[in-house]
């Protein structure tokens, strides 16, 4: 079976949050195996896996000592790489471009769902969000509305107020 018309499976290298695009990465590639390659056996299943973890994948990889077996395992990758990635996260990173996030070209669902998705890691990721619709949308009036509810405005308030304007 081909995989002509299906999207080749990339990990994103420069991600902000590597944990995350290493789950995306490894939900595409299972749900390859699981359909066009699902008779492939599981050694030819890693060789797709290291191809398309691409060269920066691969220099990783290198670096391990991984006995024969177990480089004929796809969890022997899923665990390594997983491990690789686990501890690059990057909040202070993330939150610099949580902060200088502008929602002004963008609707408040989508300014609310990429922010999110992001790993700022907050304690308070509702008052955050609220904080960055308030400072970022481009009506000074809907702004200043939104400043002057005090304490009493919360993200579901200040999401609709902005979604009406």
């Amino acid at each position: 079976m081909d995989l002509t018309g299906i999207p080749v499976p990339v990990m994103n290298w420069e991600s902000t949050n590597q944990p995350e695009a290493f789950k995306k990465l490894k939900q595409h590639v299972k749900l390859i195996f699981g359909g066009p390659l699902k008779e492939k056996d599981e050694a030819v299943q890693c060789t797709y896996f290291m191809l398309w973890i691409c060269d920066r994948g691969r220099d990783i990889y290198n670096t391990w000592n991984v006995i024969p077996d177990d480089a004929k395992k796809l969890n022997t990758y899923f665990d390594r790489f997983q491990g690789y990635v686990q501890p690059k996260l990057i909040p202070i990173f993330a939150r610099y471009k949580f902060n200088n996030e502008v929602p002004k070209d963008q609707s408040v669902e989508n300014f609310i769902t990429k922010i999110l998705g992001s790993d700022c890691q907050y304690t308070n990721v509702d008052e955050m969000i609220r904080d960055r619709i308030v400072f970022g949308t481009s009506h000074s009036k809907v702004r200043e509305k939104l400043i002057n509810e005090g304490d009493k405005l919360t993200l579901r308030k200040g999401h609709t107020r902005c979604s009406t304007a």
